[in-house]
């Protein structure tokens, strides 16, 4: 739903994020930004932090992860932000899936992993990780 002065919401530009197809994003590795074609005041943003330990990332070959901040900003305002880990050497960058009995990521977290690393040209090694982890999908986000 968009304002009374037809700007979109909150909500509608996740909702657009949550339905965009990774084609459809511009990468633009100096930065580690993307921008979304068909509105390109809709961005994500990649900011590398820290090394990042978890038993999961022992399903890899290289165990080892960074952790990884990606914030959704429209027209430079924040409008989300996300935690993804870097894994096994960086053939992958995963959305920080829920720690309960299942690893459980939502659907918007899954889709914004898809255009990092679609744009990073490495979408089969993102499914492939997720696959190998056990990812289940929940509703929301």
């Amino acid at each position: 739903m968009t304002t009374s002065t037809g700007k979109p919401t909150v909500d509608d530009l996740l909702s657009t994020l949550r339905f965009s197809e990774p084609a459809d994003w511009l990468h633009f590795e100096r930065d580690r930004s993307h921008t979304y074609s068909l509105d390109p005041a809709l961005t994500l943003h990649e900011e590398r932090e820290d090394a990042f330990h978890a038993s999961w990332l022992s399903n890899f070959p290289d165990p080892s992860g960074t952790k990884v901040m990606v914030t959704v900003r429209y027209g430079g305002s924040l409008i989300g932000e996300f935690v993804f880990v870097e894994v096994d050497g960086g053939r992958a960058t995963l959305p920080l899936p829920s720690q309960g009995s299942l690893l459980t990521i939502t659907y918007l977290q899954r889709r914004i992993g898809e255009i990092i690393n679609h744009s990073a040209g490495r979408p089969e090694s993102y499914a492939e990780a997720l696959d190998k982890l056990g990812v289940h999908m929940i509703s929301g986000g």
